[in-house]
C-alpha cells in the first residue's frame, strides 16, 4: 500500500510537472509563433508600402512621359536620324552649287564701268583693265573688293621692251670691264 501511494504520489507529481512544462512550451511556442507572425506582418507592411511607393513612381514617370510624348508630338519634332539625313542633303546640296559655280573673269575698261554694269553687284571676277586688278562683289557688305593685280595678267609692253631690250647685244666690245649687252 505503501509503495501505491509514493507510486500514486510521484506519478501525480509528474503529471504536473509534465502539464506545467507543457503549458510551459506551449506558453512559448505560441510566443514565438505570434512574434514570427508579428514579424511577417510588418514585414509585409514594410514591402507594401515599398511597392505603393514604388507605384506611385512608376506612375509619375509614366505621366511624365506622356506629357513629354504630347510635347513632341505637338512640336513635331524630327528623330535624331531624320535631322542626319538632312544635314547630309544639306551638304550635297552644298556641294553640288559650289560644283556648279562659273567664275570666268569678265574684262572692263576701269572699276566704274563694272559699277555701271553690275551696280547692284554679280558673281564672279571682274578685271578693270585700266589698273590690272580683279574686284569681286562681297554680297555681306554690298560692295565691290578690290583684290589686287590680276595674276595672270601679263607685262605690259613696256616692260616687254625693257626685257627684250636688254637680252640683246648692241655690238661687239672691246674693254673688258663693260658688259655685252645694253
Amino acid at each position: 500500500k505503501q509503495y501505491n501511494q509514493e507510486y500514486k504520489d510521484t506519478t501525480t507529481k509528474q503529471a504536473e510537472q509534465f502539464k506545467a512544462d507543457t503549458e510551459k512550451a506551449l506558453a512559448d511556442l505560441n510566443t514565438k509563433i505570434a512574434n514570427e507572425i508579428k514579424r511577417a506582418e510588418d514585414t509585409l507592411s514594410d514591402t507594401q508600402a515599398s511597392i505603393d511607393n514604388n507605384l506611385a513612381a512608376l506612375k509619375r514617370v509614366a505621366a511624365s512621359v506622356g506629357a513629354l510624348q504630347a510635347q513632341l508630338t505637338a512640336d513635331d519634332l524630327e528623330t535624331n536620324a531624320d535631322h542626319k539625313a538632312d544635314i547630309a542633303a544639306v551638304k550635297d546640296e552644298i556641294g553640288f552649287r559650289f560644283s556648279q559655280i562659273k567664275h570666268p573673269v569678265q574684262a572692263f575698261d576701269s572699276l566704274a564701268q563694272i559699277q555701271a554694269k553690275f551696280p547692284a553687284g554679280a558673281d564672279g571676277d571682274m578685271l578693270a583693265v585700266d589698273t590690272g586688278h580683279i574686284y569681286i562683289y562681297q554680297w555681306d557688305s554690298n560692295q565691290w573688293k578690290d583684290c589686287g593685280v590680276y595674276q595672270a595678267q601679263g607685262l605690259s609692253q613696256a616692260d616687254q621692251d625693257g626685257i627684250n631690250n636688254a637680252l640683246k647685244s648692241t655690238g661687239t666690245v672691246t674693254d673688258s670691264s663693260k658688259a655685252p649687252y645694253n
